[in-house]
């Protein structure tokens, strides 16, 4: 059976650099004239290189050591290294892991040596030849390129034949033992067997069996999608060695961790400031008859300062860090914990701090009961901040020309803070201007004979809300809306606020008359075309972000 291979950009292929010495510049005279021989000296780097020993499967990581030595007189710059496998075998080692003297170079003293200790990967061999890679170097204005290169490293690689076979059987563990019992076959599950790429798959049978053969020996993985009631790995690891330990193969599933274990999350306090230590209580309750054993939180959070600081540190999540030992939750049984964390400097900006985690085994989130929570922090300004409405007339999610929305009364809270209504009233361009107001995320209503579609066209449901930002210039949501029920504006006392555009108490035109305004609207030379265009692009980013900002004290979802 051939075998596919993922192709792996090898980054530190980039251009090479010239090494030969750039031509006089024509003389002025037309009388001969003797060249001077240029003096000696220069950079001169060289290299050596070893696999580390052993004999290795194909596809399996090489511990490889690169000496670079420049024995010059000045100082090398730009000093990059590459490896590449020679004859039949395909060998590579990534950009990154050459650190400085990756693309786009180092610089290394004349006189200098450094040792640097990488990892290749044998990605293919025919199990013809010598198996060797190559590694090399080089600099500009080299006085001696000749040593540039190791051209000759060998390595043992196991030959891909004879052919192997791998088989196995992908169960659901129904009884939670976490062995194969007779029942627990899983059928008609696609298995793929593959190394990057898929070279080969097939189906479960009805005892959840499955069989390859003909393969190659080497590293590979069998993946395994995700069921509506099992869960599990998406890959697993083999070694296709000959040894018979890639025969027989149990691949366990599963049923969902949300089913049995309820999870909340909380802030303790409701605001808070950049640097504060801020405290989170855990609620997890297991509903199931058995104990839960293992169980860490993945607080993995969006990758921003807006992301409590320290959650994957022991001090602060103690046995609930994702790589600890984990907890245990008995049968029945509800425990509470205590864990802290620091509010980072830029959570000012968005306006709150937030925290999202699931809980579960570690291994993998899939199945998890997730739970989320923000708190305030105040303090910092939003620059520009708006909603626009449109009346997708057509259906098509895109705020095409003629669909503008003017007239309409729209009202934004900070959801985190326990803040007056701000009203505003759409524009011609059926934009309601709240210029600059506090960091955070708004929810948006809109008040009168319209409604805010809240489905996507992909049928998800999502929050209608605008994240407002203390370093964006401007901070703009689009939305469309429908006709709808007449909703009133709230009355003094009932936490109705500011009116920056000077809204009216109500709609006074109902949705008929108001889309039959955005034809007239066309004829006063209004660019709705231009505001087409930008309007999906805003539309589309404002879906992203309210998927993004659930409301506070989310508990017990499934990923």
């Amino acid at each position: 059976m051939p075998v596919a291979v993922a192709e792996e950009i090898d980054e530190s292929e980039s251009p090479s650099l010239s090494t030969a010495p750039s031509s006089p510049p024509p003389s002025s005279s037309t009388a001969p004239v003797e060249s001077e021989s240029p003096e000696p000296g220069g950079p001169d780097v060289k290299v050596e290189a070893s696999a580390a020993d052993g004999t290795y499967l194909i596809g399996e990581e090489v511990p490889v050591t690169v000496t670079i030595t420049n024995i010059g007189d000045a100082d090398a710059e730009g000093v990059i290294g590459r490896a590449r496998g020679m004859d039949d075998l395909s060998f590579s080692v990534s950009s990154w892991h050459w650190g400085e003297f990756g693309y786009p170079g180092g610089t290394l003293g004349a006189g200098e040596s450094v040792t640097l200790e990488l990892t290749g990967r044998i990605k293919d061999w025919t199990g013809d030849g010598e198996p060797h890679f190559m590694v090399s170097v080089e600099t500009r204005h080299d006085v001696d390129p000749g040593n540039n290169q190791a051209w000759y490293v060998p390595v043992s690689v196991v030959s891909p034949e004879p052919l192997q076979t791998v088989s196995g059987v992908v169960y659901g563990d129904a009884d939670g033992d976490g062995r194969f019992d007779d029942g627990e076959g899983l059928s008609d599950v696609p298995v793929k067997l593959g190394r990057g790429l898929p070279v080969d798959e097939t189906t479960s049978g009805s005892d959840g069996r499955f069989t390859f053969t003909d393969v190659p020996r080497g590293v590979y993985e069998l993946e395994v999608p995700q069921l509506d009631t099992w869960v599990g790995p998406y890959t697993y690891p083999v070694r296709v060695d000959g040894t018979g330990e890639h025969t027989d193969l149990e691949l366990r599933r599963s049923s969902p961790v949300s089913k049995t274990l309820e999870a909340t999350l909380s802030f303790d306090e409701d605001s808070y400031q950049p640097g504060d230590t801020a405290h989170v209580t855990f609620t997890l309750t297991n509903k199931g008859d058995r104990p839960l054993t293992g169980v860490t939180a993945y607080c993995g959070g969006i990758g921003d300062s807006r992301d409590l600081d320290g959650v994957n540190e022991r001090e602060h999540f103690g046995e609930l860090v994702w790589d600890g030992d984990g907890v245990t939750i008995a049968a029945g049984a509800t425990e509470t914990y205590h864990v802290t964390g620091v509010v980072r400097e830029g959570a000012a900006d968005y306006g709150y701090v937030s925290l999202g985690c699931s809980f579960g085994p570690k291994g993998t989130t899939t199945g998890h009961p997730w739970a989320y929570d923000t708190a305030k922090v105040p303090g910092r300004t939003g620059k520009a901040a708006a909603v626009v409405l449109y009346h997708d007339r057509d259906g098509d999610y895109v705020f095409d020309d003629g669909e503008v929305v003017s007239g309409v009364t729209v009202g934004i809270r900070d959801r985190d803070a326990d803040s007056r209504l701000l009203t505003a009233v759409t524009d011609e361009h059926g934009r309601a201007s709240f210029g600059e107001i506090p960091a955070g995320v708004y929810d948006v209503e809109v008040f009168g004979e319209w409604r805010i579609r809240t489905q996507l066209r992909d049928g998800l449901e999502f929050e209608p809300s605008l994240p407002v930002h203390a370093q964006n210039e401007e901070n703009e949501n689009t939305f469309a809306v429908v006709p709808g029920p007449y909703k009133p504006l709230p009355e003094e006392g009932d936490g109705a606020g500011d009116s920056p555009a000077g809204a009216p108490s109500k709609d006074t035109q109902g949705p008929d008359e108001r889309a039959d305004d955005v034809d007239e609207l066309a004829s006063t030379g209004v660019d709705a075309l231009t505001l087409g265009g930008v309007g999906a692009a805003v539309l589309l980013a404002g879906a992203v972000t309210v998927v993004i900002a659930r409301r506070r004290r989310v508990g017990g979802s499934a990923e």
